[in-house]
This record gives structure tokens, C-alpha cells and sequence, in this order.
């Protein structure tokens, strides 16, 4: 809140008056308006402002019913905005399910219904639309031979529960299963097997999802010796684009370091006149300033403070009251924050796809804290929450020995969700990186030890099943006792034979055109790294000449105002000192958005209240 101040009002202070509206020089001699008046009227709307309710004479009667009124139109919208946002309809297609705090609460279907915002929230789904999805993978057959498959999967939701409380969406579960029996019948048999293999993974991870339909497309088996040849005529073409690249780089890059330096020059020069001219208009008006200044001290510094104060306040909000009603008012905002605060710190949600601790000074005092809302001790209950859905550990791809000493390249995956809260965040802090370290090496020798006791064709096609069942027994027995998790599956994605050719003459022409290959594409690629080497060379160096001389142009420029305002300023550097500072204030209260909060005993209110001098 501003008062309003002849020095504020538009015109400035025309007509020759002074702030008290005397005119100098004769006239009337009227007295100066009733300035505690306006402040105490001031004083009691910024009491208002800050709920203290009390007033300084009037009827408050009418202005609290006033008041009442508006209150009521204000809870009136509001109440009016939440019932908007809280009536949502579901289409036919559609379901909805509900969590409350967190928690799942109810499924709905198609129609008007109503929720609970902010403690509840929605999700809405199309049950009845077929989605697909594709992969493209490659497989291992009884005959050792690699054919790469396209896949096409139809699915739907069926559980909207499920659906979204599971992590491991379609896309992982897909993209982490390849079919495990090799190619050896026709399409339309194996899509049924896949299918039902398929469905089998999915209601074991829950995902709420119903496969429809799988649809395998044509095979083929990739030709290792034409691609051999292919990649030569490709490492020629290579060749010739990496230079074509490499020459195009320093076609760009040394003409635009050469733009570049002549901007960082020119800015110099800029920087240099800027600095000078400045420099020189500064000091000329000091010393014309100063010049005035000594002829008569005293009027002059008053006159240049009451300006610059001036400035300042009309440019900012004012606040004027005493010290100690600012004082607790302060105290009050600050103690209704601090409340509201820890009472903010004494509430927290787990949701239904989370598991969570209480702690008390780093102590687990309850573990496996069930959804919903609950309350703590704030600063001395913290709570750590864990991911609860089903997580998924791809492990890397690894080189495993069968039982003839065949070796085949294994990539598998793990999926395992939180059981044990307590155990999880005492064993790994809470943290999914240390869990999967530790069950990625335990599913390596596991894998390890399993593989070392059938031959390649129990692992691929025999006992594959059998394999992934012990592998899943034992490592759960591990990681349950260990880290409080459950492992749901173990699977493997691939199993691969290692990229050889098992004819001696296809190894044969395939390591020439390699070599040959390897040899043009590192032809290609020194004479790239050449040019770029070059080109990047002369650009550096054309900007560190171009730095070189804007630093010595700056300097130059820095010298020559420093110059100049130390000889103007050193003319009076007591008065330079005031100047400057008065300069200060009118920068640093420049924004609008400023409030200042006076004291009415500062040297600016000297004569405020006087009526003589």
C-alpha cells in the first residue's frame, strides 16, 4: 500500500509548492495537513491486512457482515469447481478403477460416476480394443542353423487392476520372451504354441492382459557368406563417404572459426570504445557536479539525498509502522509457517504399487507399512518406500560351456517384486541397482552350473522348461532369505551358437572380404581423421590469436577508463563516496515490485509532524 505524497502525484512539484502544500514567498501560511492522521489510517489498514481486526473509530459492524458475504460467494465456487471436477463418465468401452490414499479402492464401469479429488484418483482404459505389438527375433533350430522370425502379437485388457498396478507393461514382456521351440513346424502350429506359452508368462507376472491372436510370418535364414561379400562393396562406399565427410567438416568449420575470431575481435573493439566513452561522460558530469558541490556543500548533498530518496520511494511499496508491531507480525508469519510445516511432515501416502518402512532415527520401528494414509513424527519418523510391482533384471549376454563342451551365447532375464519390506531395505538400503548386482551374479552361476549339465539340445529344446524351474527355485530360495525378495520367473531369451562358420571355405572367404572390408573403412577412416585433425587446428588456432588480441584490446580499453575516473574522481573522494552510494540506492530500489519497510524516526521523516521549525 502507497501513501499518496505531492512528490509522488503526476507533474512533479510544480507551482512552486513543497511536499506540506505551502507555497515559498508569501501567501497564506497554512498549516501542514494532519500527516498522523494518514498514517494512523495507514497503520490500522495494514493491521487489517494482517488479520489483527482492530480498528481506529468507523463502524466495523457492516464490514464484517461484508466480509461474511464473501466468504460465502468464495466456499460458493469452490465448492461448485470440486463438484465439476469430481463427476467424470465412462464410455462403454471403458472401465475405471480408483485409488484412495494410494491404495486401490473400486473398479467402475460405463457410466456417471463420481470420485473424490485431491484423496482419490482416477484411471480410465479401453477394455474391448485389440492392440499389437511386433518383434522381430532370431532362433536357434535342432540343426544348429539361425532363422530370423517376425512375430505379431493381438492383446487386451481384461483386469484393469492388474493393469495398472504392474510395472512390466506388454512391451517388456514381449520384447524379454522369444519362442523356445525351434522352427521345425509349420505357422500355424507354433503360433498356438507361442500363444499359449505366452499366455502362461503373462498371468504369472499379472499384467491383466489377454492375448488374442499370434500371427508368425515367413522365415528366413540369413546367408553369412553373401553378407561377407555385401560388406566389402558397403567398407568401399564407406571409404569414400568418410573422406567426403571429413572434408566437408573443414569446408564448415575453419571458415566459420574465421567468422568467429573477427567477431570475438570486433566485440573487443566495441568492449574498448564502450568503456572509454563511458568512462569519459561520467567523469565529465562529476566534475561539473563537484565543481557545484564545493560552492555550496551542504544544500547541495541535502538536495541531491532528498532526490535520491525520493526516487527511491516512489519506485517501491512502503510499509510504515513501528518496529515492534513489524516485529510481531513477523513473528507471527514465521510461527504459523513453522506449523504449518510439521503439520504438512506429519502426513504420508503409500500407494497400492509401493511398500514402505518406518524408521525412527534410521531404526526400522515398523515395517511393511500397508497403503493408504498415515501419520509420523515429523523429523524423527522418516519413511522409505519401495517399488512393489514386478521389476525386471535383463542380465548380460553370456558364454556358457553344454555338456559336450559346446559353446552357446545365453541371454536370459529374471523378473522378482519386494516381499519382505525390512529385509529388502536392510539388506540392499532400498535400492533396485544393489538387488539386481546380487541377483545378477547368483542367475550367472546358476545358469552356469545348469547349462554345464545338459547337452544343446535338452537346453534348447528337451528340458528347457525343467532348466528354468530349477534355475527359478533356487534363486528365490537365495534372494528371499537374502534380500527379502521374491523371484516370480526366470527365463531365457535367446540362446545363440557363437558367430562361426562351420565350413572351412565360407570361413575362409568371409575373413578376406572382412579384412578387405576392415581395410577400406580404415583407409576411409585415416584420411577422415586427417583432414578433421587439420581443420580442427586451425581453428583453434585462429580463435586463440583472435583471444590474444580482444584481451589486449579490453585491457587496453579497462586502462583508459580507469585512467579517466580516477582523475575525475580523485577531485573530492569524500564526495565521490556519497555520489556513488546515492547512485547505489536508485539502482537497487529500481524495481516496482521493491517494498521497504520505514522507520518514522529515520533522518527522512525529520520534519513530519512539525509544525515549526
Amino acid at each position: 500500500m502507497e501513501s499518496a505524497m505531492a512528490w509522488n502525484e503526476p507533474g512533479g512539484n510544480s507551482n512552486n509548492q513543497d511536499p506540506w502544500g505551502g507555497r515559498r514567498g508569501g501567501g497564506d501560511k497554512k498549516g501542514p495537513p494532519d500527516l498522523d492522521e494518514a498514517f494512523r489510517k495507514l497503520q490500522d489498514s495494514l493491521n487489517g491486512m494482517f488479520g489483527s481486526g482492530k480498528k481506529r473509530g468507523g463502524d466495523s459492524g457492516s464490514g464484517k457482515g461484508a466480509g461474511f458475504g464473501l466468504l460465502g460467494i468464495g466456499l460458493a465456487v469452490l465448492a461448485a469447481i470440486w463438484l465439476y471436477s469430481a463427476v467424470y463418465v465412462v464410455d462403454e468401452q471403458e472401465q475405471a478403477v480408483v485409488l484412495r490414499f494410494g491404495k486401490y479402492y473400486e473398479t467402475v464401469g460405463p457410466g456417471l460416476n463420481i470420485y473424490f479429488p485431491p484423496i482419490d484418483r482416477k484411471y480410465m482404459e479401453n477394455v474391448t480394443r485389440e492392440r499389437a505389438y511386433t518383434k522381430q527375433g532370431q532362433m536357434l533350430t535342432e540343426d544348429e542353423n539361425i532363422v530370423e522370425v517376425p512375430l505379431t502379437v493381438q492383446y487386451k485388457i481384461t483386469n484393469l487392476q492388474d493393469f495398472h498396478a504392474t510395472d512390466s507393461a506388454l512391451r517388456h514382456v514381449v520384447g524379454s520372451t522369444s519362442m523356445d521351440k525351434v522352427l521345425t513346424e509349420g505357422r500355424e502350429q507354433m503360433a498356438v504354441e507361442i500363444k499359449e506359452r505366452l499366455q502362461r508368462f503373462l498371468d504369472t507376472y499379472r499384467t491383466g492382459i489377454t492375448v488374442t491372436q499370434v500371427n508368425v510370418q515367413s522365415a528366413a535364414a540369413p546367408r553369412e557368406v553373401q553378407e561377407a561379400f555385401d560388406d566389402v562393396i558397403r567398407a568401399r562406399e564407406d571409404e569414400q563417404r568418410a573422406r567426403n565427410q571429413a572434408e566437408s567438416y573443414a569446408n564448415g568449420v575453419v571458415p566459420e572459426a574465421r567468422g568467429q575470431a573477427q567477431r570475438i575481435i570486433e566485440d573487443a573493439n566495441g568492449y574498448r570504445d564502450e568503456v572509454v566513452s563511458r568512462a569519459k561522460g561520467e567523469a565529465d558530469r562529476f566534475t561539473k557536479l563537484v565543481a557545484e558541490y564545493r560552492k555550496a556543500p551542504e544544500v547541495t548533498r541535502q538536495r541531491l539525498y532528498l532526490d535520491t530518496m525520493q526516487e527511491v520511494y516512489s519506485n517501491t511499496s512502503k510499509v510504515l509502522g513501528e518496529p515492534l508491531m513489524s516485529n510481531k507480525s513477523l513473528i507471527a508469519v514465521i510461527v504459523a509457517v513453522v506449523l504449518a510445516i510439521v503439520a504438512w511432515n506429519s502426513f504420508y501416502i503409500v500407494a497400492q504399487t509401493e511398500r514402505a518402512v518406518l524408521l525412527q532415527f534410521g531404526r526400522v520401528v515398523q515395517a511393511d507399512v500397508q497403503p493408504g494414509l498415515h501419520v509420523k513424527v515429523p523429523y524423527v519418523n522418516q519413511v522409505r518406500k519401495f517399488d512393489a510391482r514386478l521389476m525386471t533384471l535383463d542380465a548380460p549376454t553370456q558364454r556358457f560351456l553344454t555338456l559336450e563342451k559346446k559353446a552357446v551365447m545365453v541371454d536370459a532375464y529374471a523378473k522378482w517384486r519386494v516381499q519382505d519390506a525390512e529385509r529388502f531395505y536392510t539388506a540392499t538400503s532400498g535400492l533396485k541397482q544393489i538387488a539386481d548386482e546380487r541377483l545378477s551374479r547368483r542367475l550367472e552361476s546358476g545358469l552356469r552350473d545348469q547349462f554345464g549339465k545338459r547337452t544343446l539340445h535338452e537346453v534348447v529344446s528337451g528340458e528347457r522348461d525343467a532348466l528354468m524351474a530349477d534355475i527359478t527355485a533356487s534363486l528365490n530360495r537365495m534372494a528371499s532369505k537374502e534380500l527379502g525378495i521374491e523371484v516370480v520367473d526366470v527365463r531365457v531369451k535367446a540362446i545363440d551358437l557363437p558367430k562361426e562358420v562351420n565350413r572351412s571355405v565360407f570361413e575362409r572367404m568371409s575373413t578376406e572380404r572382412e579384412r578387405e572390408a576392415r581395410e577400406h573403412r580404415a583407409k576411409g577412416n585415416e584420411l577422415a581423421e586427417g583432414i578433421r585433425a587439420d581443420a580442427d587446428r586451425q581453428r583453434r588456432v585462429l580463435l586463440a590469436e583472435a583471444y590474444r588480441e580482444s584481451e589486449e584490446t579490453r585491457g587496453d580499453g579497462d586502462a583508459q577508463a580507469a585512467a579517466i575516473y580516477a582523475k575525475a574522481y580523485g577531485q573530492d573522494q569524500e564526495f565521490y563516496a556519497f555520489y556513488r552510494s546515492l547512485k547505489a540506492y536508485r539502482e537497487s530500489f529500481a524495481d516496482k515490485s521493491d517494498v521497504l519497510v520505514l522507520d518514522p524516526s529515520s533522518e527522512f521523516f525529520r520534519f513530519m509532524g512539525k509544525t515549526k521549525p
